[in-house]
């Protein structure tokens, strides 16, 4: 686990937004069971996108 918080992390903690976490990807992604989560994220990787992860 990193112990250092990234630029935008401590900007967010500067906001107020203390549950804020940088994550990889381009895509963000909610969903309502692991089935959908993994389909949806195999489909964004499948046109060239990278989900958040």
């Amino acid at each position: 686990m990193r112990q250092q918080k990234t630029g935008e992390e401590r900007r967010a903690i500067e906001l107020g937004l203390n549950g804020f976490v940088s994550l990889e990807g381009e895509v963000g992604l909610l969903a309502s069971g692991a089935g959908l989560g993994m389909a949806t994220m195999d489909l964004l990787e499948d046109v060239g996108l990278r989900p958040a992860n």
